[in-house]
């Protein structure tokens, strides 16, 4: 088998861990969110790994721009983890208070 056989045979995997990432993401847990978006990476560079092969110029660039995306989601859900300093907590604390 060729070398780009086997390269054409990775939209397969790419296209499994497209849905167990999107699986994860939709998860109300952040440990599962953080999980789905570094599968979903992990599954862009995989398409892009495919897509440069058979020359789809038009699926790179969504590739690019679905990494940016989960790199951003990825971000979100490690930064919304990080525990809050009590000055943070009283201050969104105030905020929600004033919208009742």
């Amino acid at each position: 088998m060729t070398l780009h056989a086997w390269l054409s045979l990775s939209q397969w995997p790419a296209m499994t861990l497209s849905i167990i990432g999107s699986w994860y993401i939709g998860d109300p847990g952040r440990k599962h969110r953080r999980w789905g978006f570094a599968v979903l990476i992990v599954s862009n560079a995989m398409w892009m790994t495919w897509g440069s092969v058979d020359h789809a110029w038009a699926l790179l660039v969504m590739q690019v721009l679905y990494i940016i995306l989960n790199g951003r989601g990825l971000f979100q859900n490690t930064a919304a983890s990080a525990p809050q300093s009590s000055s943070t907590r009283r201050a969104s604390s105030a905020g929600s208070a004033e919208h009742r």
